[in-house]
């Protein structure tokens, strides 16, 4: 019999390979590059946060991912990532169906459309329950029991890992909270990237229809991507560096409180990945990995985006207002932006004005602006428009030099104390 029948597949051992690379993520995004068009950072991103939904992977990893942007952005495109793991999908839950739903065995919750699941006004918000930081949640349902008589049953609804979508700029602020939040490229060029990428996709589904390949490129990066996760072997992510990890971030914004958590759990998940490439050792059979500080500045850059805008309650489309302030002349604290201003940024932007008003409701949100209530509303900065800009520059305060080496001391005493 040929030895043939007994080599694995190609997918297989590029897998393998992958793993066994010093540089995994950028192995793992050739084969994204093959499923998603552009995004660079958000798929990679992306991609990382979903290994928390791996069944070892402990609770208080399970990550919530929220998609925001205008129709056609490419949300659902992103989305696809899930597609490699055991994803439950759902377009759009109704009133409590949450507390009804079936997600024994899978490993990813897949919201189409979040609607308003995170109001109260939609019935109990529980979607934010479902985050690490909740743990699930108990409801009680009645149910008919076999004699026909009416019980209370109680049933627990686990954490689970969650990406999901919305067209919403405003959103409950402890849903927000919890999420991980990523704006599609919604800039021309991510758009002749997908004009390219679709092109070169009819035509590979071409040749596979005339026999002149096996499969697409989609299809086989699937299948490497697929078999890459189920190759990942359960381990422990040990973070020994925490302490001047968090000097980086600006103390004075509150939320960062809660962002330490998802900083940490994103180094960890990346950890995942590099189990074979870094510094790892089996104790009592458990595989524990301690990712370099090179490799949490790997993983800072990619999440860099949902980070500034965690850090300063601005999402990449709200930010866009900045450069239109600056053109109009509106950057000190205290000057005034009426219906007038309003109408010329939704010029400016190729925007409507009452998508203009919400992004401007945004930053009266945050702090930044304030509203007269009137209609139509007159806006006032609160702060000038370059200290706005310092705090979205300004997610890592600390010389990166520095850092490190005060990183790589901290670390080598934590390793000393738990690998040695």
């Amino acid at each position: 019999m040929s030895d043939e029948i007994f080599k694995p597949h190609p997918a297989e051992r590029e897998a393998e390979e992958i793993l066994n690379d010093p540089n995994p993520l950028e192995r793992v995004k050739k084969h994204l590059d093959n499923i998603i068009a552009g995004e660079d950072n958000n798929k990679k991103a992306i991609f990382i946060l979903l290994l928390s939904g791996l069944k070892w992977v402990p609770a208080e990893l399970k990550q919530m991912i929220l998609l925001k942007g205008e129709s056609g952005a490419g949300k659902s495109h992103l989305m696809k990532i899930a597609d490699l793991f055991n994803t439950k999908t759902v377009g759009r839950f109704t009133k409590h169906a949450l507390d009804y739903t079936d997600l024994e065995g899978y490993e990813i919750l897949r919201l189409r459309e979040i609607g308003y699941m995170d109001q109260e006004e939609q019935g109990v918000s529980t979607i934010k329950f479902l985050s690490a930081d909740d743990m699930g949640y108990e409801v009680e349902i009645t149910e008919r029991g076999e004699n026909g008589r009416w019980t209370t049953v109680q049933r627990r609804i686990p954490p689970i890992t969650v990406i999901t979508s919305t067209t919403r700029v405003d959103l409950e602020s402890q849903f927000e909270r919890r999420a991980w939040i990523f704006n599609p490229d919604e800039s021309p060029e991510q758009t002749e990237r997908i004009r390219q990428w679709k092109v070169r996709h009819e035509y590979e589904k071409v040749a596979v229809t005339l026999g002149k390949r096996e499969m697409t490129s989609y299809d086989y990066s699937v299948m490497v991507l697929k078999a890459l996760i189920r190759k990942l072997e359960p381990c422990v992510v040990i973070v020994p560096y925490v302490e001047t990890l968090f000097k980086m971030f600006d103390t004075r914004n509150l939320r960062i409180r809660g962002d330490y958590d998802k900083i940490l759990a994103a180094i960890k998940l990346y950890g995942i990945l590099l189990q074979r490439v870094e510094s790892h050792k089996k104790i009592n059979g458990t595989l524990f990995v301690a990712p370099s500080p090179r490799r949490a500045f790997e993983v800072l850059n990619v999440i860099r985006g949902p980070l500034t805008a965690m850090q300063t309650g601005l999402e990449a489309r709200t930010r866009r207002l900045i450069q239109p302030l600056k053109n109009a002349g509106i950057t000190e604290a205290g000057a005034k932006i009426s219906k007038e201003d309003r109408e010329q940024i939704a010029l400016d932007l190729g925007l409507s004005e009452s998508t203009i008003r919400k992004y401007l409701n945004e930053w009266v949100k945050r702090g930044y602006l304030s509203s007269d209530g009137k209609r139509p509303a007159t806006y006032t900065l609160l702060l000038p428009l370059s200290e706005i800009e310092s705090r979205l520059h300004a997610i890592v305060t600390y010389d990166f030099t520095r850092l490190e080496r005060e990183m790589v001391e901290e670390m080598r005493k934590v390793r000393r104390m738990l690998l040695a």
